[in-house]
């Protein structure tokens, strides 16, 4: 029998391929410039990883490219979730804790204790921003789509849609606008969804000033 020694997420890391293929890769100070050159950006890949701390985090960060879970190996720490301008907490108090960090969301973690924690992180496109720094307001794109008037702008799962009513109240459109349309292509996309709304008068959908 050949017995085979094992690995350790301490030095070595796991890349997860788009064939669901596991690559072992060495821990070092340029880790991540090699992910990215030797990985096409991390694109469609999942990093399995490990890192130790005894402080609060100094930096939020937010992946584009899918949902992040985070356990706890030891220690304790607050997961903290950025909703809107609006922080929730994850209390990871046992070694085996963990939580799922949705898509797109900014997080950042607190503790007080030596702490070590696994990530399995969708890597491509990470985002990071300074602690005590917030997202700047998002963007509205407002639009008169064949007479009613629209508002367009960005949320954790993706486009969210909105009309103005005759009370000139806020309201779902009930329609689903993929989060890969381009911000230059909304409009097309509007136009597309309500061509049936449109008239003489009103033949296509016309971008407002926000």
């Amino acid at each position: 029998m050949t017995a085979t020694s094992p690995l350790d997420l301490v030095s070595t890391f796991v890349v997860i391929g788009p064939q669901h293929e596991a690559t072992p890769v060495a821990v070092t100070q340029t880790l991540f410039e090699q992910l990215d050159r030797q990985h096409e950006q991390f694109e469609g890949r999942l990093l399995v990883s490990s890192f130790a701390f005894d402080a609060n985090w100094t930096t939020w960060e937010m992946h584009p490219g899918g949902d992040e879970i985070v356990c706890l190996l030891s220690g304790r720490a607050t997961l903290v979730l950025d909703r809107d301008g609006r922080e929730d907490t994850v209390e990871l108090a046992h070694p085996g804790a963990f939580a799922i960090v949705p898509k797109g969301t900014w997080h950042t973690a607190r503790t007080g204790a030596p702490t070590r924690m696994l990530f399995v992180t969708p890597g491509h496109g990470t985002q990071n921003r300074p602690v005590g720094r917030r997202p700047a307001p998002p963007t509205l794109h407002r639009f008169d789509v064949f007479g009613k008037i629209m508002i367009v702008d960005r949320i954790e799962s993706g486009w969210r849609l909105r009309v103005q009513g005759s009370d000139g109240k806020w309201g779902p459109a009930n329609v689903v606008i993929p989060e890969s349309v381009p911000e230059h292509e909304l409009a097309q996309y509007l136009d597309d969804v309500f061509h049936e709304s449109a008239t003489p008068g009103r033949p296509c959908v016309l971008r407002l000033p926000s």
